[in-house]
């Protein structure tokens, strides 16, 4: 003896097969690409997140830098949608850089020519601190949407030093600030 369900589930089958067979549009709008627009969904109203991720460039050394940093539209493709941009910070200061949602990654560094990720994420010195110069580079990863960070996070880029003021070392580091 078989279960109740499954001769519904056999004579319901049959029943689909029958009508599609029989040239039955119901079944044929079912599986019709249009469907979810009869039903209300509207391909284009399913968007990416909106707003901005602000990168905010933060100098606590005495020395002025200049940061780099760079966006792709694709995690996967960095060819697509990529910018490199930068900010000059004088020293103890921060400067912000928005960018528009969506954005895939978001790193410090830069991309050459090539596409290739660049590592350096800060130049230490200048016109105003010639004496000081060093190329600060950042290994860590680079930031995945979804993932590190969301729409309306802010992330900090932050160049440190230690050691002393005839030596100093300079280290970049990267922390996530979500939003509301």
């Amino acid at each position: 003896m078989q279960p109740k369900w499954t001769r519904s589930w056999a004579l319901w089958s049959t029943c689909v097969l029958a009508l599609s067979a029989g040239g039955c549009p119901l079944v044929a709008d079912l599986m019709a690409p249009g469907l979810p627009l009869v039903l209300g969904f509207d391909p284009a109203s399913i968007v990416a997140p909106q707003g901005v991720v602000i990168v905010a460039f933060n100098n606590t050394t005495r020395y002025a830098a200049e940061f780099y940093a760079f966006e792709a539209a694709d995690a996967r493709d960095l060819t697509k949608g990529a910018r490199n941009f930068s900010a000059e910070v004088p020293a103890g200061k921060q400067q912000n850089e928005v960018l528009e949602c969506p954005v895939a990654i978001i790193a410090p560094g830069s991309l050459g020519a090539d596409f290739q990720r660049v590592t350096t994420a800060v130049l230490v010195g200048g016109t105003a601190d010639a004496a000081v110069t060093a190329a600060v580079p950042y290994t860590g990863p680079m930031l995945q949407s979804g993932n590190a960070y969301n729409c309306g996070d802010v992330i900090e880029i932050r160049l440190s030093s230690t050691g002393t003021v005839e030596s100093p070392t300079f280290s970049v580091s990267v922390r996530v600030i979500r939003g509301q």
